[in-house]
């Protein structure tokens, strides 16, 4: 069986699982991607809800973007947090930088289109994050090569050094990944810029290991200060704006009005340092997103214990 075959029926049976069970009136089912952020944000939501004297439902790691997004228009869910730059190319089919780059220009775009085609409604971004992309080097290499942003590394590469360049397979691949970063910032095809392609889970120990350079990670990943690693200032801003935002059928906060006072609050309170270190003690120390999600709701005073 072809991988492509495969990954097709992995997605159509765990729509059918999701698509087969009805949901209570009375209950807001909340779901989530399945990566560590998506987890632990869904958490922070569904608990945040139930606390305030909603019944919940958790379908939190619903499944990859395609399946969670699709829940949420067939109403299998009511809400989950989306990223508005995955929103953007992915739904929208947005590529304008202007748009992707700027977080108040992303969500707005995405904002108006959702209510309006969809009758899906962005509530307040989680604008304190932004989980992009991110250029990685270890601290002590970019520190003697005195490497803080994109173009001081494109500099380094221009004096003709050879450099070996971590990327997982999709970026490298992407005219939005490393061929439109490499153009941006003028390194493309220079041939001491080698690229190794890895799996994105292997990327960050891999460059704190010293078998690569530098590599392409997620700006909010907890293995970046866990392995003693630094991110490179996107001085160009290339990358898109990725902020997670809650996203709810337009039914469910008309039937739950209440919903968008709570999630909207939070908002307003959660940091790229708070999901960082969530996310580091999920991913090393193997501590579950919803624990992590109830110590961060406490220690905002969101909950009563």
């Amino acid at each position: 069986m072809s991988h492509h075959l495969q990954w097709f029926l992995i997605l159509m049976c765990s729509w059918l699982i999701i698509a087969c069970s009805p949901n209570p009136e009375d209950v807001i089912v909340v779901g989530s991607k399945m990566d560590t952020e998506g987890a632990i944000l869904g958490y922070i939501q569904l608990l945040a809800l139930e606390h305030a004297g909603l019944k919940v439902e958790d379908r939190i790691e619903t499944g990859p973007t395609l399946i969670v997004r699709r829940a949420l228009l067939y109403g299998e869910v009511d809400g989950y947090i989306e990223y508005t730059g995955t929103a953007l190319v992915n739904f929208m089919g947005v590529h304008q930088m202007r748009i992707l780059s700027n977080a108040d220009s992303a969500y707005e775009t995405i904002r108006e289109w959702d209510a309006r085609k969809n009758q899906i409604i962005w509530l307040h971004p989680f604008s304190g994050i932004n989980n992009t992309y991110t250029v990685m080097m270890r601290r002590t290499s970019a520190e003697q090569l005195n490497i803080h942003t994109i173009t001081d590394f494109a500099n380094y590469l221009h004096s003709g050094k050879p450099l070996r360049f971590g990327s997982d397979h999709e970026f490298a691949a992407r005219e939005d990944g490393l061929i439109g970063l490499a153009q941006t910032y003028g390194f493309y095809n220079l041939p001491n810029f080698q690229v190794n392609q890895f799996d994105a889970g292997l990327m960050y120990q891999t460059l704190a290991q010293g078998s690569i350079d530098a590599a392409i990670g997620y700006s909010t990943d907890g293995r970046i200060a866990a392995f003693d690693l630094i991110t490179l200032e996107d001085d160009k801003h290339f990358f898109p704006v990725y902020n997670p935002t809650p996203t709810y059928r337009k039914g469910t906060l008309e039937k739950f009005p209440e919903i968008e006072k709570i999630l909207n609050t939070i908002a307003g309170l959660i940091t790229a340092e708070e999901i960082r270190e969530m996310n580091y003690q999920h991913d090393v120390k193997l501590i579950r997103p919803k624990i992590l999600a109830h110590d961060w709701l406490r220690k905002k005073n969101l909950l009563s214990n």
